[in-house]
């Protein structure tokens, strides 16, 4: 009985890519981290004292982090954010990617939490979709549409 085909596998590249995707420059854009570090791109103004989506990537270490900051993203939808990243969590681990929610880790975000997806080299299909349905979801709550 021949196997049947594995599950399809999108890289660091790919998923990078999908974020830029499906939050376009406009309203907001992408920007180098406020605080220097070359591996970090924000996503929103610089007119704002912070940005809702980080994304660290180095691909000489293998590591990729995606940090949103549901209060940022939306205050009247933050709750909602929450609830989806909990559901996300189990098809992410399934994918190979771990989530975690976490307070800030600089000047910057200390003082709101964040929810952190870190991607493997190759993240499966179904983790793939779930983190593309949640980039959905922020793009809706910040009045982006694609």
């Amino acid at each position: 009985m021949p196997n049947p085909d594995p599950e399809p596998t999108y890289s660091q590249r790919e998923v990078q890519n999908m974020l830029f995707e499906r939050l376009p420059a406009g309203k907001y854009t992408w920007i180098p981290d406020p605080e220097g570090n070359a591996a970090v791109q924000a996503y929103g103004t610089r007119f704002l004292p912070s940005q809702p989506v980080y994304v660290n990537y180095r691909p000489s270490v293998v590591k990729m982090q995606v940090r949103f900051t549901p209060r940022r993203i939306s205050l009247t939808r933050e709750e909602e954010l929450w609830q989806a990243a909990e559901v996300a969590r189990s098809p992410l681990r399934a994918a190979g990617a771990s989530s975690r929610r976490q307070k800030g880790h600089t000047q910057e975000t200390e003082r709101d939490e964040q929810w952190v997806v870190t991607i493997p080299e190759r993240l499966g299909e179904g983790g793939y979709r779930t983190l593309e349905r949640f980039v959905a979801l922020v793009a809706d709550c910040m009045g982006i549409q694609t």
